[in-house]
């Protein structure tokens, strides 16, 4: 009976481990196989940020170079030969600029083969031309020439495209010999969705691939790329691979070992037992005897107590082992030679882009696509701003920030963010290159014929000499600070003075080495803020209506809103209610009997231009004259709301006497 106990529990017990090593054989292979996904899955994302990154920077190269070689037209061609070495030995093999005229685009510059200087490009080139004239941030095009492809890339700036030709061979693989590539099959397409006809590169002859494959996508420009790739080999390594198999046979093992022991110590508490038996029925054999039977069995019963203890010590070892290691296998399935691309990725994009904003606002400005809100501006305000934003790095070097004379109450006609900007980067340079303990002096002085306000930020750094005036407001150019450790992209003076341009301004450096650098900027000047400033010494009584009248004013500037309330106080018995937004004003024009509506075009929720449409479309208000009160006086924009049916149009800064007029001819018209 005890036999065919002990032989049932040693046949389920290798049943139950066999079975927990079959399935754990079976798990472990699929954790293998999703481990193989994943890692196919991440190295096709690498090749494609690899892919991505490395045309991002041939564009950006391209249209950095393309950018100096327009600033100066007449020497653009030795420029362009000058800057585009790199560029060709990286497989170019024409990089040109075109002119589009009239007649068609003619070649201002080019390096490499194809028409030179003077030549008219037409046909298939010249209609490409046409298309990449509207793409910015780059167009490509895969061109068909028999034996071979070509890739080309078209920059806009403006009536001007940058062009680079590269040959390629689409149907000849090409050797996997770089980084994540190596353990991948793939093929490029130039085109969202792979075809033979988009086929830019392959490392196969045999296409579309086969086996376990992968699809991912890039922007090339403008353009979406794809990328088809495939393993090459397993991408887990010999032991992650052989591991399910090791817990196979560690388990069928244990299995035998278990099940051994198991009969062992069956076979040994028999003999015990049987032992027992046979002394206890020679009872009537002499006492000495029963009792040395009595020690033989405590020394068997001993004997498997220590033997049971040793054995779980010797079992639990390795079976430790087996489920420590798996267990690390699934918490941890990135390799650690994963983590050092994918940050060295992250923080070359990051320095890009921030150069890449920046060259794109210079080519926004150029192109005239760059947005101002040009208005009268207060420059003790904005230089504050500025000043609070620059202090922290100035105490840093125990720098002096000195506000000199001519700011408080002095207003220009600007944008305030991009004055903001300006003032920002003048003082960050000029604490940046100055010395420790120095003194950075703010000051603005009005010209004598005062139109102008020149605000001067003076530091006392080591200065520039006078043949490196003009240098240093060139992009990228940094007199050789780079070497000296300052940080900086040499784009901010640059960017600066074409902000000032933009803004009817200008830019400019007195500077002597030694002595310190003085950076002004030039800006047109408007009418005080204050309303003491502005309004008329007297109004004549005819223009004060004999009824009382409500003028609903529509702004959101609190500076603008006491400059209406204090005009309208003179024409007497005016009842003023502000709203500073268009929502709030079309609820009060319903709701409240308005004589005239003074709105303004720039409002926090809605455009000036839909309160005007929505007031005439509304019964209640469809007869209030409304002025539109705006700092923006261009012809289309006046001419566009006059006939949305604005009663008239007054442009900022405003002439009291004439907003007095206007609102006294009208209030009297709407009072009959």
């Amino acid at each position: 009976m005890a036999k065919r106990v002990i032989r049932s529990l040693s046949v389920g017990v290798v049943i139950l481990i066999a079975g927990l090593s079959v399935i754990g054989t079976v798990a472990m292979r699929r954790v293998v196989a999703a481990d193989q996904h994943k890692l196919l899955s991440e190295r096709g994302e690498q090749v494609t940020a690899i892919l991505e990154n490395t045309f991002q920077q041939e564009i950006t190269s391209a249209r950095v170079l393309g950018a100096v070689a327009l600033a100066d037209r007449v020497d653009a061609q030795r420029t362009l030969a000058a800057g585009s070495k790199s560029l060709l030995e990286q497989g170019v093999e024409t990089f040109g600029i075109a002119h589009k005229t009239r007649h068609g685009f003619v070649v201002l510059a080019r390096v490499g083969t194809g028409p030179g200087p003077g030549a008219v490009i037409s046909g298939r080139d010249g209609a490409l031309l046409r298309k990449g004239s509207k793409s910015v941030a780059g167009m490509t095009a895969l061109v068909d020439e028999g034996s071979k492809s070509r890739i080309s890339l078209y920059l806009a700036f403006g009536n001007d495209v940058v062009y680079l030709y590269s040959a390629v061979t689409p149907t000849t693989p090409i050797p996997p010999v770089f980084g994540p590539f190596a353990s991948l099959r793939g093929a490029v397409y130039a085109s969202a969705t792979p075809s033979a006809a988009s086929l830019v590169m392959t490392t196969e002859r045999q296409l579309p691939l086969t086996g376990q494959t992968g699809v991912e996508t890039f922007m090339v420009g403008d353009d979406v790329w794809s990328l088809v790739y495939g393993v090459r080999g397993p991408l887990v390594d010999s032991w992650s691979a052989n591991l399910p198999w090791l817990i196979l046979g560690a388990g069928l093992g244990l299995a035998l070992l278990v099940a051994a022991i198991i009969a062992m110590l069956g076979r040994r508490q028999s003999y015990a037992n049987n032992l027992v038996a046979e002394r206890t029925r020679s009872l009537t054999e002499a006492n000495e005897e029963l009792q040395r039977a009595e020690e033989a069995a405590d020394r068997a019963n001993r004997s498997k107590s220590e033997f049971l203890s040793r054995m779980s010590h010797e079992l639990r070892t390795p079976l430790n082992a087996v489920l420590g290691y798996a267990q690390i296998l699934q918490m941890d399935p990135l390799r650690e030679d994963q983590e050092q691309p994918v940050a060295q990725i992250l923080a070359s994009g990051r320095h890009l882009l921030e150069l890449i904003n920046e060259v794109l606002d210079i080519s926004r400005i150029e192109v005239g696509k760059l947005t101002l809100s040009v208005e009268p501006v207060g420059i003790a305000e904005v230089i504050d701003t500025a000043l609070d934003m620059v202090r922290p790095r100035a105490d840093e070097s125990h720098i002096s920030l000195i506000v000199g004379e001519g700011i408080e109450g002095t207003t220009v006609q600007a944008d305030r963010q991009r004055l903001r900007q300006i003032l920002l980067n003048l003082l960050t340079n000029a604490v940046k290159y100055n010395h420790e303990g120095g003194s950075v002096t703010l000051a603005c002085n009005v010209s004598a014929d005062r139109t102008t306000a020149r605000i001067s930020v003076t530091d006392t750094g080591p200065g520039i000499s006078a043949e490196n005036h003009e240098r240093v407001f060139a992009p990228f150019e940094r007199l050789g600070m780079a070497q000296a450790d300052v940080e900086g992209t040499g784009i901010g003076l640059a960017l600066s003075r074409h902000l000032a341009d933009a803004m009817n301004g200008s830019m400019g450096v007195t500077s002597k080495l030694g002595s310190g650098s003085t950076f002004w900027v030039d800006l047109p000047l408007a009418a005080s803020l204050e309303p003491d400033v502005v309004e008329p010494a007297d109004v004549p009584d005819q223009r004060r209506p004999e009824a009382s009248c409500t003028v609903l004013q529509v702004e959101d500037n609190p500076a603008n809103v006491k400059l209406i309330e204090r005009a309208l106080s003179r024409l007497g018995d005016v009842r003023v209610m502000t709203a500073t937004s268009g929502r709030d004003a079309l609820e009060i024009a319903r709701s409240t009997a308005i004589s005239l509506v003074l709105l303004d075009v720039h409002l926090p929720d809605l455009t000036g231009e839909q309160v005007l449409r929505a007031m005439r479309d509304h019964p209640a208000t469809a007869e209030v004259p409304i002025v539109v009160v705006s700092a923006d006086a261009t012809e289309g924009q006046i001419s566009r709301l006059l006939a949305a049916g604005a009663t008239a149009y007054l442009t900022k800064p405003i002439e009291i006497s004439e907003l007095l007029d206007i609102v006294a001819s009208t209030t009297a018209v709407s009072s009959r």
